[in-house]
């Protein structure tokens, strides 16, 4: 594994101002930020598995959030996941661990919490 390549934080979200957010917060970290608002140019993406971390919203256009799960799943990419959820339903934060989310944080979600899952998963320092 090359540690002198910075991380990378794939984030799948289909609000604009949520998304933007995010990659401002993200920022503030020495990793590189990928933003997409959809599952389908998230896959359509280059996606190197290795030292990296996958934030997805589980509601999205299209594919939603547990799917992707899914599909990375059945491509065998491991990617570390943490699933964002606002519905707080404990069924859908139940499948998405069965099928191998690391985290499932509800929406709205504490900025320093959700970065030092990240910092954990990526192995940096906030």
């Amino acid at each position: 594994m090359n540690f002198l390549k910075k991380p990378t934080l794939y984030v799948v979200e289909d609000d604009d101002a949520t998304r933007d957010a995010l990659h401002r917060l993200f920022v503030t970290l020495d990793v590189n930020v990928n933003t997409f608002s959809c599952a389908e140019t998230f896959l359509e993406s280059t996606i190197e598995p290795s030292r990296s971390c996958l934030i997805v919203d589980v509601n999205l256009p299209g594919q939603n959030g547990i799917e992707l799960l899914e599909h990375l799943k059945r491509c065998e990419c491991s990617i570390p996941t943490i699933i964002l959820d606002s519905s707080g339903e404990v069924q859908t934060a139940v499948e998405a661990m069965r099928i191998g989310a690391i985290d499932f944080i509800e929406k709205p979600f504490v900025d320093r919490v959700l970065l030092r899952r990240i910092c954990d998963v990526l192995n940096v320092n906030s």
